[in-house]
């Protein structure tokens, strides 16, 4: 997973693809620590954080 994600929609940290231990994946805000759920598949996770209410 080399994808560069969008940066976060409430402070404009980074965001950071974190594996769990129980093989579920989430995206993260470094900065202020908001989050996604945790999906199976990494890419879920990637594409649910770099959506944005104003995207078409």
């Amino acid at each position: 997973m080399n994808e560069e994600l969008k940066p976060c929609p409430f402070c404009g940290g980074r965001a950071e693809l974190i594996d769990t231990t129980d093989g579920e994946f989430y995206v993260e805000c470094r900065k202020c620590g908001i989050s996604t759920r945790a999906y199976v598949r990494p890419e879920t996770s990637m594409r649910r954080w770099d959506r944005r209410v104003n995207d078409d």
